[in-house]
């Protein structure tokens, strides 16, 4: 079965440097850049006001090149579920009227899940990511600290379970999926084993479970920076650059402002994975804390972007606050080292 999909990969990256970044916020005016595309596009923020930030944790964007827009989940509702946010240009979101109940995307009415007198999928919706094959929608999301997959005709739902989850007898968060070019599709997540430590395994074709022979182990916590606060590492996300496997993490823990991003490569989605050196290449840009748990997607335009979330403030960590920066490579040593720039833009809510 040949699968067409539209993927938002994950990633991130910057050296950890508190030196001078630039903190590009634009709340105002809107966006002035001539509109091309589809009526959506077109009049997204007409009749909308200005709202202030837009408050995401775990943020990831999904590219929809059919209507030349974007659509942004994350952690921020986690007692009911996500809520959809689109925008025409990366910097300017409006909250969308989700077709689940409330105006929800995906809603906990939708996918309670009880195992062994046990319910699953009613607290604790955290990180979301979205991808589309044919004409199913398919979000990945952990909810009481166990993996599930929704599906829906819309991105804007309403998300139905589509299984009974992909580890129902052990524990696992911060899922994300992986597309090879041979077509065969890779889950990875986060184990509770001795601290928060990343495995993958293969799925399926209808990519709504995974094969339990394929498990294997990618890696924990190992480097000085992962272990300020616990041994903790998460938020993975993969993608391929000129036949080597990248993959980005986030490591310590999110409340302390040092949390961070790492990098680590190898030949295979499988593994052996070996960690940068040089890790965490996102932490503490400019004037914030606590940056980690992103995912890397290419726009519109073919640039390579990383959105990701940092605490509120020096003072406080929420609610989580929603960036985005460029990513590019640089030869370092023969390889192509993944960099991020030092400049970040500031994501806006606008609502109607």
């Amino acid at each position: 079965m040949r699968l067409f999909f539209y993927v938002c990969v994950l990633v991130l990256l910057t050296s950890c440097d508190s030196g001078s970044a630039q903190n590009q916020v634009t709340p105002d005016p809107r966006p002035n850049r001539p509109v091309e595309s589809t009526k959506l596009r077109d009049v997204l923020l007409k009749g909308t006001r200005y709202s202030g930030s837009l408050d995401l944790a775990d943020p990831f964007i999904f590219v929809d090149h059919v209507d030349s827009v974007y659509y942004i989940f994350g952690t921020s509702t986690a007692d009911r579920g996500f809520k959809a946010y689109a925008s025409p240009d990366l910097v300017n979101w409006v909250a969308m009227e989700g077709k689940a109940f409330d105006g929800f995307a995906l809603h906990k009415n939708d996918v309670s899940f009880t195992s062994g007198g046990t319910s699953y999928s009613h607290k604790d919706f955290w990180a979301p990511e979205l991808y589309k094959t044919g004409d199913r929608y398919l979000m990945y999301y952990s909810a009481a600290e166990h993996v599930f997959v929704a599906e829906a005709s819309s991105p804007l739902g309403p998300f139905k379970q589509a299984s009974a989850g992909f580890t129902p007898n052990s524990k696992g968060i911060d899922n994300s999926i992986f597309i090879d070019e041979d077509g065969q599709a890779y889950m990875y997540w986060v184990r509770f084993d001795g601290g928060n430590v990343i495995y993958c395994a293969r799925l399926n074709d209808e990519l709504n479970a995974i094969d339990p022979s394929s498990l294997s182990f990618c890696f924990r916590a190992t480097q000085p920076w992962e272990l300020l606060q616990g041994k903790i590492n998460e938020g993975p996300g993969v993608f391929k650059h000129k036949g080597l496997y990248y993959m980005v993490y986030s490591g310590n823990h999110y409340q302390n402002q040092g949390y961070g991003v790492g990098v680590a490569t190898s030949l295979s989605p499988t593994g052996p994975w070996t960690k940068d050196p040089d890790n965490p290449i996102l932490c503490k840009p400019g004037n914030l804390v606590g940056t980690g748990h992103c995912s890397v997607f290419k726009d519109l335009d073919g640039n390579m972007k990383m959105v990701f979330h940092a605490h509120y403030s020096l003072h406080a960590i929420a609610p989580r606050q929603t960036y985005i920066t460029d990513l590019s490579f640089e030869e370092t040593d023969g390889a192509d080292k993944l960099v991020a720039s030092k400049s970040y833009t500031q994501l806006n809510l606008y609502s109607r």
